[in-house]
């Protein structure tokens, strides 16, 4: 029933949505130049697993689990073309910086 409820609040918000935009259009020349972005990104990753050792006929399970977040930050720098009345070519590159290491202790 909740699932339900969900779908048709999200139908109703597009179909408001729809009804209360325009058609308006803007001139791709209003776009047109260099423009720079900045990034700021978590991410995270989470491992499980679990061994059962087959070499002798004990049958030990081994279980384990290891998870870690980063965060990390970018820039992007571009320039804008205005190409005919309703299209505009976009170059630009962008940079990703950061990371994390995931390591392990034995015992």
């Amino acid at each position: 029933m909740k699932k339900l409820r969900t779908i048709l609040c999200a139908v109703s918000a597009l179909i408001l949505t729809s009804m209360t935009t325009s058609p308006l259009m803007a001139d791709n020349s209003n776009f047109a130049g260099p423009w720079f972005g900045l990034q700021l990104t978590t991410v995270g990753v989470e491992l499980d697993g679990k061994v059962t050792s087959a070499e002798d006929d004990v049958g030990e399970t081994t279980a384990g689990s290891a998870g870690r977040v980063a965060i990390i930050g970018g820039v992007e720098l571009g320039y804008a073309i205005p190409i005919g009345e309703a299209m505009l070519l976009d170059l630009g590159a962008g940079y990703v910086a950061g990371g994390a290491k995931l390591s392990s202790k034995t015992t």
